[in-house]
């Protein structure tokens, strides 16, 4: 497998480097290739190198079929990061997400449902981004670490609304 890479990412391909095949077929999961060989281009106008890869056994392609490939490499550096679902974008430009921080009181219970369950109050907290990889983006500034960040049903919080956890599923 031959892929086109941008002149900027050749230092940056490691062995933690990781590429993966999405093949044309939408029904069908990315399946991790391995990388074979970085081809350094010798024409001073092109802007990309080749990226050769092998596909695993599992992969059926004939020669000539299109592929996607996802380069995941490191960037090298450590940080914050939230999911991107997290994330609200406005016109302006600004970028929020919303905190979810214990209230004092515990919200009444339905019948079927225990009476411990802890009560949160959202507030809005404009953040700074950066990086972004898989469903992950970098924060810059604005989050400290350790908060409770919404991920779902932010769309439609407002500021000091009370919301409780909802059962948290398996990924």
């Amino acid at each position: 497998l031959d892929f086109p890479v941008p002149q900027s990412y050749y230092d940056r391909i490691s062995g933690q480097s990781r590429l993966l095949v999405e093949p044309g077929s939408p029904d069908r999961e990315p399946v991790e290739a391995e990388i074979v060989a970085r081809v350094p281009v010798t024409d001073a106008q092109a802007r990309t190198f080749l990226l050769r890869a092998s596909g695993p056994d599992s992969l059926t392609l004939l020669p000539g079929m299109a592929v996607e490939g996802v380069l995941q490499v490191s960037t090298g550096e450590q940080g914050l990061t939230v999911s991107r679902d997290a994330i609200n974008r406005y016109p302006e430009g600004r970028t929020t997400v919303w905190i979810a921080e214990p209230s004092a009181g515990k919200e009444p219970s339905a019948p079927e449902e225990p009476s411990d369950q802890q009560i949160y109050q959202v507030r809005e907290k404009r953040v700074t981004l950066g990086a972004s990889f898989s469903n992950w983006v970098q924060v810059l500034d604005g989050l400290e670490g350790g908060e409770q960040v919404v991920v779902r049903g932010n769309e439609s919080l407002r500021e000091g609304a009370r919301v409780r956890l909802a059962e948290r599923s398996a990924r």
